[in-house]
């Protein structure tokens, strides 16, 4: 259900542009959402594509993401970015659209990747912390498995080329014991910010490289 900003206490502005490809394709490259306190560093999210979140209205995965940056002041300002920035609100339809997207526009979707692995890039450097958190490949995905490699490995690029050192990922508070042991999920993915998970139950900690993503 998409939930207008203007409800949302936490908020002060948010910044949006949505692109169109045809009429039934459409795409953001950046969420950029300010937070509604006095801080005024940068905090970037990476999650595998958006769902319904625009300029006016969320999504309850963004909403989980406010909440939880919000109550942990570590940012006045979260700028969601994708691997894919593709609108897919079921990421069971995701392979499927990639390779309408590809098939139908070519050149268009390669220069559409292109530029929103430039965008990952930049914010490596203007961002305190950057977490990533595109969970597990959705199962229908497989089907489309180069498509999802191949960009994976793009990124996987990127973060090779920039500093390292402020890559994070969030665990359950009930590994605190052993963090790094839920960190990632058995393939090495680092984990979504699940929308039925509380704020509350999550910590945010730094990917050390001997953890390294799988890619």
């Amino acid at each position: 259900m998409a939930i207008p900003f203007a409800n949302n206490d936490f908020v002060k502005n948010v910044h949006c542009k949505v692109f169109h490809l045809g009429a039934n394709i459409s795409f953001r490259f950046l969420l950029k959402i300010k937070l509604n306190n006095n801080l005024r560093n940068i905090i970037t999210i990476i999650l595998m594509n958006p769902s319904r979140a625009t300029a006016t209205k969320s999504d309850p995965t963004i909403d989980n993401i406010i909440s939880f940056f919000f109550s942990k002041k570590y940012a006045g300002e979260i700028r969601v970015l994708n691997l894919f920035p593709f609108y897919a609100s079921d990421a069971n339809k995701l392979g499927e659209l990639l390779e309408k997207c590809k098939a139908t526009y070519g050149k268009k979707y390669y220069k559409i990747l292109y530029l929103n692995n430039k965008l990952i890039e930049k914010h490596l450097d203007i961002s305190e912390r950057v977490v990533c958190a595109w969970g597990g490949r959705p199962s229908m995905l497989k089907h489309q498995q180069m498509n999802y490699n191949i960009q994976r490995q793009a990124v996987h690029d990127v973060f090779n080329s920039t500093n390292q050192a402020n890559v994070y990922a969030t665990c359950m508070h009930t590994s605190e014991d052993k963090p790094y042991s839920s960190l990632l999920t058995n393939k090495k993915n680092p984990r979504h910010y699940a929308y039925n998970v509380k704020p509350q139950c999550l910590k945010c900690y730094e990917v050390p490289k001997k953890f390294g993503f799988r890619w």
